[in-house]
């Protein structure tokens, strides 16, 4: 499935409580048993999907995710892979001027001024250069050392994703539509309800006449975003145009994927239920639930980690039995993931009965005099509990004292993030069926 929350124009560096929504939406869409599908330019110009898989901590499972088919990648036009498509586009605007070229998001440095027409172009042959050479270092003329250290990411982060998603991108749809096409249907549609919005009506055929007089592409989106720049209209009307504009440009990109799922633009509704119930760190770009608490009172967070081993063990049980749906298998592995601390504690008694007759045993070799020492004593404790806790989960095969405590406290979130996923779809098919 395609969702416009994730476009690039939503998740820009400076979008932060959007970012957190973006990530939110690819992990509940996976937790639904829907496959997130992304456009090449959602990947290739989104700080949401760089940030993630560049991340030290959560970029391999999130490469994971991509690599196994929980996030997919549609292709667009004759590009075979997204580096392929990547220097299609950094090749062509190291050829146009600034004003005509594509913009990158997660490259807003380029736009500040800093640099003229002549050095951007200079700049993105450099970029194009460095992505086809297989060096480590980026050989700039004009960015400085911080600038050139952030391409080196992105370019490090564009090519681990396209080796994950090598095998697994998904071909090119066919589609009519485009964007001059559906933003006319968009804005007539919009005029036939608010006839009186002669400012609206005015606008469209300023950008029309703009598109026609410089002979400008009236199927990129960034052509209109110039045009949107101009003071000859009220802000707020320019930025109602602008979200028609983007909504046109997503409605065409969806119709170019190739969704069997069928379910283009349907989630936003289940996802605004699902987001109203949880708390967004606004520190993290991970997400929690205000009630995933345990014992401790610390908050477990729902990482890309967690998603896959969730995601596999549904997968696993639906598997098990022919015509078992997502939710079912879902539904399966909470109920067992919120017995599991249950069966867990008495393997735990096990072991603290072990421990405690290890205890017993190494005091009684252990001479009085040594015993007196406090430190002497307590070390000789603590390694009493970790070697029978060791030596007994080694002989009875059994884990240990700390694995049970964290294998519990996982399998206590599991079942609650499982929980309130069926619980937000329970609730979006009581409103689809009344």
């Amino acid at each position: 499935m395609y969702s416009d929350l994730l476009d690039t124009v939503r998740t820009t560096s400076d979008q932060q409580n959007n970012l957190i929504k973006g990530e939110m939406f690819l992990q509940y869409a996976i937790m639904c048993g829907s496959k997130p599908t992304l456009s090449l330019s959602q990947v290739m110009d989104s700080y949401l999907v760089y940030s993630i898989a560049q991340n030290s901590t959560e970029g391999r499972f999130f490469l994971d995710a991509i690599r196994k088919g929980h996030v997919r990648i549609s292709l667009f036009g004759s590009a075979g892979c997204l580096q392929e498509r990547l220097l299609m586009v950094l090749e062509k605007a190291a050829k146009r001027s600034a004003n005509t070229a594509f913009q990158f998001s997660v490259f807003p440095f380029l736009y500040t001024g800093q640099y003229n027409d002549r050095q951007i172009r200079a700049i993105y042959s450099e970029i194009s250069s460095y992505v086809t050479s297989g060096t480590h270092r980026l050989q700039s003329k004009y960015l400085v050392s911080s600038e050139r250290e952030n391409i080196e990411i992105y370019v490090d982060a564009m090519k681990k994703i396209n080796d994950a998603a090598r095998g697994r991108y998904l071909c090119p749809g066919t589609t009519d539509k485009t964007l001059k096409s559906v933003l006319g249907a968009n804005v007539n549609a919009k005029l036939k309800y608010c006839a009186e919005d002669e400012e609206l009506n005015q606008l469209y055929q300023y950008m029309e006449s703009e598109l026609t007089a410089k002979n400008r592409d009236a199927n990129n989106r960034s052509e209109y975003y110039k045009i949107l720049t101009t003071n000859k209209f009220s802000v707020s009307k320019l930025d109602e145009m602008k979200t028609i504009v983007d909504y046109s440009y997503n409605e065409v990109v969806a119709s170019s994927i190739m969704d069997h799922e069928n379910t283009h633009f349907n989630m936003r509704r289940t996802f605004e239920d699902f987001a109203a119930s949880t708390a967004m760190d606004k520190s993290a770009r991970l997400i929690t639930n205000e009630s995933i608490t345990i014992n401790d009172g610390k908050p477990e967070y729902m990482t890309w980690g967690r998603l896959n081993e969730i995601t596999e063990n549904v997968q696993a049980k639906q598997k098990e039995k022919t015509g078992r749906t997502w939710n079912e298998a879902l539904g399966i592995y909470s109920r067992q993931q919120s017995r599991l601390p249950y069966i867990l504690g008495g393997k735990g008694l096990l072991i603290i009965t072990g421990m405690t007759a290890a205890t017993s045993f190494i005091s009684s070799i252990v001479p009085a005099d040594i015993q007196q020492s406090v430190v002497t004593a307590s070390f000789a404790i603590d390694l009493s509990l970790s070697l029978a806790s060791s030596a007994l989960g080694e002989k009875l095969g059994t884990p240990t004292f700390h694995d049970i405590h964290r294998t519990i406290k996982d399998a206590g979130a599991n079942s609650k993030f499982a929980k309130n996923v069926l619980r937000s779809i329970s609730i979006y098919s009581d409103d689809e069926n009344q």
